[in-house]
């Protein structure tokens, strides 16, 4: 069952819209959310403090939904996918929900794709939102 539903959050609309569908599912199905936030370490740093604010937003609106709500902001390497990844398996979660940015081939080429990473590497079933 999918009781443990993380979702990989961001400023980007694909991430709006990945809350919006746990939130639908977990409703569902009576399971709670875990949003989880990753970012660069080379990112400025009031990256952290700006992710946070989006962490707190995004968990007001679960809350308002009376869905149990989880939050985690961590610090990763060069790779986000690694990161998020790597918290799905921490917290055994049975869903991953992510959206995509949508960069093109150019982006994909200079940064990868952190859904297709998390998709190749995770071990739980993945949802990707467009």
């Amino acid at each position: 069952m999918l009781k443990k539903i993380m979702v990989a959050y961001d400023e980007h609309l694909g991430a709006v819209k990945a809350l919006d569908l746990a939130i639908e599912i977990a409703k569902s199905v009576g399971g709670e959310i875990y949003i989880v936030s990753a970012y660069m370490t080379i990112d400025n740093p009031s990256r952290h403090a700006f992710l946070e604010t989006l962490q707190a937003e995004a968990a007001e609106r679960v809350l308002r939904e009376g869905i149990t709500v989880y939050t985690k902001l961590q610090a990763g390497g060069k790779v986000l996918g690694e990161t998020l990844v790597r918290n799905a398996e921490d917290l055994l979660v049975d869903l991953v929900v992510i959206g995509t940015h949508n960069r093109g081939a150019i982006g994909k080429i200079m940064f990868g794709s952190v859904s297709d990473y998390v998709v190749r590497n995770v071990k739980c079933p993945v949802l990707i939102v467009k």
